[in-house]
């Protein structure tokens, strides 16, 4: 069995398309198949907002995912996934 969450979830199913025959199961949270859209999966952001993404990250990387965290929702989990994201961004910053 395979747990993939957030992006862990797109390398858990390339994994299982790749290697069939070593994954019995997959448990996907929180992830898409695609981060962009295309014909057989519109549900994913236009290509221009992830590129626009990545571009903004280049100018203001910092202003740019806590944006990128306030967007993904408010609540107790939210909170939560913010002050891991503070915690992740200290590390990774230093």
């Amino acid at each position: 069995m395979i747990l993939g969450w957030s992006l862990g979830g797109q390398v858990a199913l390339e994994w299982a398309r790749l290697r069939p025959e070593r994954v019995g199961a997959l448990v996907l949270m929180s992830t898409t198949p695609s981060f962009v859209q295309r014909p057989d999966w519109p549900h994913a952001m236009a290509e221009a907002t992830l590129r626009q993404f990545g571009d903004e990250l280049t100018v203001a990387y910092r202003q740019t995912l806590q944006r990128f965290v306030t967007l993904a929702g408010t609540g107790k989990r939210a909170r939560a996934r913010r002050a891991r994201f503070a915690a992740i961004t200290a590390v990774c910053t230093r």
